[in-house]
């Protein structure tokens, strides 16, 4: 499944322009061997798995510059916030019934590492 949402995310010409680079979307954490200065990094948590399972997916949106943590943050919901299940989002093995955003989590300022962190929050039936 996140193979396949990823795949969906690249596909996204205005997303990906306001990343680092046509890559910077990681599942669980971004390697240390890349130096994106704005980048995605995609959580995800089994929250029912009977015949239509639920995820709960987390996007935290990295980057130095507040503004664009905004912009991107913006263009993921408008992108895949699809309560009704209007966009077909498949490959063989797995279909996305629809993905819903339940809320953002805020931003916050990391002073060490001296970028924002923007916090995004779907559910996602499969």
């Amino acid at each position: 499944m996140i193979k396949l949402l990823r795949r969906h995310l690249l596909q996204n010409k205005e997303l990906i322009s306001l990343l680092s680079n046509n890559q910077s979307i990681y599942h669980m954490e971004k390697p240390l061997k890349y130096n994106d200065d704005t980048y995605i990094v995609l959580k995800d948590k089994l929250i029912s798995g009977y015949f239509i399972e639920e995820y709960q997916l987390t996007f935290h949106i990295i980057s130095s510059d507040m503004n664009k943590t905004v912009e991107i943050e913006k263009e993921l919901i408008s992108y895949l916030n699809d309560p009704r299940g209007e966009k077909l989002i498949r490959d063989n093995d797995t279909y996305i019934r629809n993905i819903q955003v339940l809320r953002g989590g805020g931003r916050i300022y990391n002073q060490d590492k001296d970028n924002w962190m923007s916090v995004v929050y779907f559910l996602c039936k499969i």
